[in-house]
């Protein structure tokens, strides 16, 4: 869902969730998915008029995102 919009092409709002990197032990890195937490649980993301998970699909997203933020920040404190 995330992709079609935020990728090396035509990188909306000059996010590109495809360059994202996955340490979450990175402050940086935590801070950009936080946002796109925030962004997918205010329902700002995706857009209304681009294709939607479904409820079970956005939970499971912001709970993995949720759960590897934990660990990072608990790496980061170690």
């Amino acid at each position: 869902y995330c992709l079609r919009c935020h990728n090396a092409k035509e990188p909306k709002g000059e996010f590109r969730l495809d360059a994202l990197r996955r340490d979450f032990a990175d402050s940086q890195t935590a801070q950009h998915w936080d946002e796109v937490i925030s962004r997918m649980n205010a329902g700002e993301m995706p857009p209304e008029k681009e294709l939607q998970p479904s409820p079970e699909e956005l939970g499971r997203v912001v709970d993995w995102l949720t759960s590897r933020l934990r660990e990072g920040q608990a790496a980061r404190m170690a």
